[in-house]
């Protein structure tokens, strides 16, 4: 379940959403419009568009994809923003990351994490380390089973597992 992507498509389809008349929330919403539009008409994005209904749509997974990357740009800018002493535009992009953050599914958590990581060491036959080789299909496993799990958190976690 995506949460609020079903949100995100009426406001990618034009259909109007109900933000309670708060303009941080509207930006925001043209914001992630802007960049689902700008995929929807790149090269790349052409060729990634899944059909659904009848209506070439973009998947859950590019959906995802690209508000992880909006969320990853705005945590770059508030740490430059805090460094350069502007500490309101690091609140305007903090308030920023907290709304798309609302569209996100609920982040994998590191327990769950480490559950996935053993049930692929127990389908491979691993008992309390498993070879380096394996890091990348293990990663991969993983990713498949839990929603929204953080790559660097996940590749930090699986390498307490390696031999």
């Amino acid at each position: 379940d995506l949460g609020k992507t079903k949100e995100i498509s009426q406001v990618l389809n034009g259909k109007t959403v109900d933000v309670g008349g708060k303009k941080e929330e509207l930006a925001v919403y043209k914001l992630i419009k802007a960049k689902f539009i700008e995929f929807r008409t790149s090269e790349q994005g052409v060729k990634k568009l899944v059909e659904i209904d009848g209506k070439k749509e973009i998947s859950d997974e590019d959906k995802l994809s690209i508000l992880n990357k909006m969320i990853k740009e705005r945590q770059q800018s508030v740490i430059a923003y805090k460094t350069g002493n502007r500490p309101e535009l690091a609140e305007k992009e903090e308030k920023e990351i907290a709304i798309i953050q609302g569209f996100l599914p609920k982040a994998a958590t590191l327990d769950e994490m480490r559950l996935e990581i053993g049930n692929y060491m127990n389908e491979n036959g691993f008992t309390n380390a498993m070879p380096k080789q394996n890091m990348g299909l293990c990663i991969k496993y993983v990713k498949g089973k839990l929603n929204n799990v953080d790559g660097k958190t996940l590749s930090d976690v699986v390498k307490k597992f390696i031999a």
